[in-house]
């Protein structure tokens, strides 16, 4: 009984630590989002607007990461002089 009692007390702190650390990368998250989108770097809600350009063609996603469709665009978008189209 005392192997199951360690198990159930090791997976216990196992479980709460993996909680904490998920806890603060999505207030991490949360906080880069609303810093960005007050300084008009981010849309407010970047994973609708993900999905969005992806439906209008304009970025295509590969694995867990979104890829721009044109190059063009890209360096446009990156670009210092952002005037022309």
């Amino acid at each position: 009984m005392s192997g199951l009692g360690l198990g159930l007390a090791l997976g216990l702190v196992f479980g709460l630590v993996v909680a904490l650390i998920a806890y603060k990368a999505g207030l991490r998250y949360v906080f880069g989002v609303i810093c960005a989108a007050v300084r008009g770097r981010l849309p407010w809600r970047p994973a609708a607007f993900c999905r969005w350009a992806c439906d209008a063609g304009l970025l295509r996603v590969a694995g867990a990461t979104y890829q721009f469709r044109y190059g063009e665009l890209r360096r446009w978008l990156t670009g210092p002089d952002r005037s022309r189209p």
